[in-house]
């Protein structure tokens, strides 16, 4: 920041150069940008918020239209940093009578696949693998859409080379296409195709009218909620890394309520199922996705370690009735003993516990099965699902 010890100075030039481009240009836009900060724990006393503060003291809020942070060197766990920062931001507008969402807000941001090493301050980055970099680029997005901010600028769609003369420069890994000048590989990541994936269920969206349906820190499960044209298109996900003893592999229930006059739910993964954009040969199988009956306008469901998008499906293109699909439970609650009543019989049914863990599975083999079930009282949550898609989903509650 050229500017960083001469903010008294700085609020001059913005104002005569506030007036000259409006003089000339009424419709333009002038955006104070370039805020950077700490990767994590950033707050006031930071060079940047006090850089700020004196700018809104001299009456610089009356010289700019937009204004503009960023967030840098941070691993995709630390998406919600984002947040922080516009609250530290925000608190010094109010400082001095403004409030900051009369104001666009853009950020720009990024976070990155493999292994750079970073430059001060810490904390260290970390191996990324480029499903890492996918999930945090979704939820980077999401995220900060859900707290107001009006435009977020990923740092670069292609990789930089050798960034300030550094080969290992976290900005060299930033992109969401490989540069061949770092290592001979030319293909798109995983996350170009996951901001792909986003931008075609997305776009379109009442932007302004975003809800945050739920933001669990306690079993860490997020879940907001956007319109287009009309219908419900939810994001969900699983912050895993802050879940205490999770293993690979875990799961987690999740209940969307209030989905009145819909049937079906397509829950497709966020995320494509490779490990690297370089073995994508086919986009439009790329996305795990599978089908969830809603029940009581209720519709259940499990996520691992990518998020999902949950849309309306269009029951007209599947081909089977709603009688078909049904499958009862009974009794419930219960205390050992529980009958389900299938459709069809040869599917597969796993039970999961209220953090996501498989505690009882089996194949079905007839359309009626009475099961004793030897597990503690509580909530549980099934998991009934042929060989493409799931059948039914519901909670059981053993006594």
């Amino acid at each position: 920041m050229g500017w960083q010890y001469y903010a008294d100075e700085y609020a001059v030039f913005l104002k005569h150069t506030y007036l000259i481009i409006k003089d000339e240009c009424p419709e333009c836009k002038v955006v104070i940008g370039g805020f950077s900060g700490v990767s994590t724990g950033f707050n006031n006393t930071f060079y940047t918020a006090k850089f700020l503060d004196t700018l809104l003291m001299n009456g610089s809020g009356n010289y700019f239209d937009i204004f503009e942070f960023k967030q840098h060197y941070h691993n995709a766990k630390n998406y919600r940093e984002i947040g922080n920062k516009l609250q530290v931001y925000a608190q010094i507008f109010s400082n001095h009578g403004l409030n900051i969402q009369n104001y666009p807000i853009f950020i720009e941001t990024a976070t990155h696949n493999g292994n750079p090493y970073l430059q001060p301050p810490p904390p260290p980055l970390v191996y990324q693998s480029e499903t890492v970099q996918a999930w945090g680029l979704l939820k980077t997005y999401i995220y900060s859409i859900s707290i107001g901010i009006d435009k977020i600028f990923w740092n670069l769609v292609i990789e930089r080379y050798n960034f300030g003369g550094q080969s290992s420069n976290a900005f060299n890994h930033y992109g969401i296409v490989n540069n061949p000048q770092n290592d001979g590989d030319s293909s798109k990541k995983l996350s170009y195709f996951a901001y792909k994936k986003m931008i075609e269920i997305l776009d379109g969206s009442d932007w302004a009218n975003t809800v945050t349906v739920q933001e669990d820190t306690v079993n860490n499960v997020f879940v907001y909620k956007f319109i287009k044209n009309g219908n419900p298109i939810y994001v969900a996900w699983w912050d895993y890394f802050n879940t205490t003893g999770y293993n690979q592999g875990d799961s987690i229930a999740v209940t969307i309520n209030g989905l009145s006059s819909i049937t079906k739910v397509s829950v497709t993964q966020a995320v494509p199922k490779d490990t690297s954009g370089i073995s994508i040969t086919n986009y439009n199988t790329a996305f795990k996705s599978d089908t969830v009956n809603v029940q009581g306008n209720s519709a259940t469901f499990y996520i691992k370690e990518k998020p999902v998008f949950v849309e309306k499906l269009n029951v007209t293109s599947i081909n089977e009735t709603k009688d078909d699909i049904v499958v009862k439970v009974y009794p419930n609650p219960f205390n050992t003993t529980v009958t389900l009543q299938l459709p069809v019989s040869g599917l597969d049914l796993k039970i999961f516990d209220e953090i996501g863990k498989v505690v009882f599975e089996k194949t079905l083999n007839f359309k009626q099965e009475t099961l004793n079930l030897n597990l503690p009282g509580g909530i549980y949550f099934y998991q009934v699902k042929d060989n493409k898609q799931f059948i039914s989903t519901g909670k059981i509650i053993i006594q």
